[in-house]
């Protein structure tokens, strides 16, 4: 019976029919779109601490305003930086002293400090050339005074507490705002920026600066940018490409990044956003798969119409017989 069925069947279309299914379901499976989804990312705030202290015994002075410029951006393919730039006025003039903490529970960051760039879009450039030297508010650079403006390690935190402190370089002038920091802070791993195929997120810590000598600290003007680029690297403008598909809309956008400003009362900015590039690259790959397995799905039917074929001619034959 079993010579006679394959003598019955058009095994060489059979077998070209299969290889081709094969070969095709192979391709359309490749081309089928991904499971992307928004990724999580991590959301740990900023707690900064702003004075100035006369004397080792004197009480800690406020300031009468703060500016704080907040600048997130993918610096490079593993790697999210956050830096944070500080400004205060006081109503005297002096040395002002800064501690920031945060959390280490959810996240890693670290100090990974680049004192020469500035990428706040809120307050002028810290940092001037002056007579052929680099000059931080009235002070001429040196080593020290760039280790206490981008901040040493405090040994003095909880063990998931990350901190660092420093001081203003040089005095600040009485009622005017001056730069008191420049915080540059990395995440490798748990990133509060990331990408998954079509999706991005992103969170933007909010950054509260409590007052150390009473309960109201003083009025914040908070400046956030997100860049889903390097901005200090040449690139193409990338704001039209993403959609902004949830989360705080922007107070501004230019053609490389988004800009929020507001009091620190805002609280942390969560984005979530699609490349429409990509996302439509998928869409076109998704058509192209369901196509191939259509013309699969076509070539199974043929497949199980040429298998089935003689078992019918069979039967036909056996009941003619019959009759």
């Amino acid at each position: 019976p079993s010579r006679g069925y394959l003598a019955e069947l058009h095994v060489p279309l059979v077998a070209v029919l299969v290889i081709l299914s094969v070969i095709i379901g192979a391709i359309g499976f490749a081309l089928r779109p991904g499971t992307d989804a928004p990724p999580p990312v991590s959301d740990n705030g900023l707690a900064l601490y702003v004075d100035q202290q006369r004397s080792a015994t004197s009480v800690p002075e406020g300031p009468e305003r703060v500016s704080v410029d907040e600048t997130m951006m993918q610096e490079d393919s593993s790697t999210v930086l956050l830096q944070i730039d500080v400004f205060a006025a006081f109503a005297r003039a002096g040395v002002a002293r800064w501690e920031l903490g945060t959390s280490v529970s959810g996240a890693q960051p670290y100090p990974c400090p680049d004192p020469y760039s500035y990428l706040g879009t809120a307050q002028p450039d810290p940092f001037v050339t002056r007579d052929g030297y680099l000059v931080i508010g009235s002070r001429r650079v040196t080593p020290t005074i760039v280790a206490n403006f981008v901040g040493r390690r405090s040994t003095r935190t909880a063990a998931n507490v990350l901190g660092l402190y420093g001081q203003s370089p040089g005095g600040t002038p009485a009622g005017r705002l001056a730069p008191v920091a420049e915080v540059d802070l990395c995440w490798t791993r748990n990133l509060p920026m990331a990408f998954d195929g079509e999706f991005a997120s992103a969170a933007l810590p909010a950054v509260t600066v409590p007052s150390q000598s009473s309960g109201t600290g003083p009025p914040v003007s908070l400046t956030r940018s997100l860049y889903f680029e390097n901005k200090v690297q040449p690139h193409q403008p990338v704001t039209a490409k993403y959609s902004l598909q949830a989360g705080t809309l922007p107070t501004s956008t230019d053609p490389f990044g988004w800009h929020w400003s507001g009091s620190q009362q805002q609280g942390p900015v969560q984005v979530t956003a699609i490349d429409i590039p990509l996302s439509q690259h998928e869409a076109y790959l998704g058509f192209l798969s369901g196509v191939l397995f259509g013309v699969v799905g076509g070539a199974v039917v043929l497949i199980l119409q040429e298998l089935l074929e003689p078992i019918r001619l069979r039967r036909r034959t056996r009941d003619a017989a019959r009759d």
